[in-house]
């Protein structure tokens, strides 16, 4: 986890930079870099591009994330979710509400 208070577009506060398998679940996240290689291709054919906003539905046992972007339901296996890495929107992060 990466806490680096900074300004962003979403106001002061920790930016919190993770891959997508320690994010929790609830979460409002936004894509900071994809993988590089065929995981890459994959995701932006699935619509999942750096800058877009995607949330944590539910984490599945064995490591698979279901995320949501634009009301559409999208299941990312555990080896893919561990090379995405995402920044979590603090304000709206269940858990990081009162960071």
């Amino acid at each position: 986890m990466d806490l680096f208070p900074s300004r962003s577009r979403f106001g002061w506060g920790p930016r919190v930079i993770l891959a997508l398998d320690c994010a929790h679940k609830g979460s409002r996240l936004i894509v900071r870099k994809l993988p590089d290689g065929g995981n890459r291709t994959q995701l932006i054919r699935l619509g999942i591009i750096e800058g877009e906003r995607i949330r944590i539905i539910e984490r599945l046992a064995g490591g698979t994330v279901v995320i949501e972007k634009n009301r559409r339901e999208i299941a990312i296996g555990a080896a893919m979710s561990k090379t995405l890495v995402v920044e979590v929107l603090p304000s709206e992060d269940p858990i990081l509400s009162d960071v």
